[in-house]
This record gives C-alpha cells, sequence and structure tokens, in this order.
C-alpha cells in the first residue's frame, strides 16, 4: 500500500535503490520540481543497468534532457500540424470557396452522403468551442463566412484529417 513520505523520506528510498548525491545536489528543489516519480521510475532501466551506485546529477541530466527533448519535439509538431492545416484548408478554400456555407455544403463533394456525417461530426464541434467567440472568428461567426484557414485552425487535427478524408476535395462536383 502507497503510503505518504516526506521528502527526507523520498531521499532515503532513492539511497535504497543505490543512488548517491554529493553535497551540491539540491536533491528536495529536484523533487519538488521534477516529482519523485518522475525521477525514478522513469529512469528504472538506467537504475537496473547500473546494480545501484548511480549518481543522482546523472539522472537529473537525464530528465532535463528528457524534458527539452519533449518540449522541442512538442514545438514542431505543433508547427506541423498548423502547416498541414494551413495548406489543406487553402485547397479546400481554392476547390469549394471560403464561405463555410460552400465549404461545408455535402452537396459539393462527390460522396455528399458520407461527408453529411462527417460535416455534421465537425459543425458539432464547432459549437462546442468557445474560442470561436473570441476575435478574428466573432466577425466571420454571425455572416457564416468563416474562411476554411480560419475555421479550421481552431478544430484539432484528428478532427480535421477526419473531415478531410471523407471529403474527397479532390473529386469535387
Amino acid at each position: 500500500m502507497t503510503k505518504f513520505l516526506t521528502y527526507e523520506e523520498l531521499i532515503e528510498e532513492m539511497r535504497k535503490l543505490g543512488i548517491n548525491f554529493d553535497e551540491n545536489d539540491d536533491v528536495i528543489v529536484a523533487i519538488k520540481y521534477h516529482g519523485f516519480n518522475k525521477i525514478i521510475t522513469d529512469y528504472v532501466k538506467t537504475l537496473a543497468k547500473t546494480k545501484g551506485n548511480i549518481s543522482f546529477e546523472l539522472i537529473e541530466s537525464l530528465v532535463l534532457f528528457d524534458f527539452d527533448l519533449q518540449t522541442l519535439l512538442f514545438k514542431y509538431i505543433i508547427q506541423t500540424e498548423t502547416t498541414i492545416k494551413t495548406l489543406l484548408s487553402h485547397k479546400i478554400g481554392n476547390r469549394l470557396g471560403i464561405k463555410n456555407s460552400e465549404y461545408f455544403n455535402a452537396l459539393s463533394y462527390e460522396n455528399s452522403k458520407s461527408i453529411a456525417k462527417r460535416i455534421n461530426f465537425i459543425n458539432k464541434k464547432l459549437a462546442q468551442r468557445k474560442t470561436f467567440e473570441k476575435v478574428p472568428f466573432s466577425k466571420y461567426k454571425s455572416k457564416d463566412d468563416i474562411p476554411p484557414w480560419i475555421f479550421f485552425s481552431q478544430i484539432n487535427l484528428g478532427d480535421f484529417i477526419y473531415f478531410y478524408h471523407g471529403s474527397s476535395v479532390e473529386k469535387t462536383r
């Protein structure tokens, strides 16, 4: 059964696992910042390979490296998502029109029955989004004229792909 441990008790648990500390290691600050579980459980394999006798400095360096790598990857994933949605939204606008009443007109698509379900799905998402009440979306919402590159910027990538994949933009009427 899990029980509450003070920071000092957590440090003692680390010692039992074979983690060594230098005088300069600010272990309590590291536990507060990263979390005990992040420090220990993410590096169990590293600890197991060393059979103890591992420096806290090395573990903290791995934690910081992981965080930096995650941050960097996240940045580029978000940039890639934005680029994909922007390029494909441009294609939708070019082929079908820039008003959502045009690109959400199921009759404009070769597979109108299938796309109607996807349009309904996306419109339900629109109704749930509070961000559409803010500029620049608010100036379009009352006119029903939200361009696809603005509209789809607020839809998550999975929902956008669901719509786009079923849309057959290449096969519009």
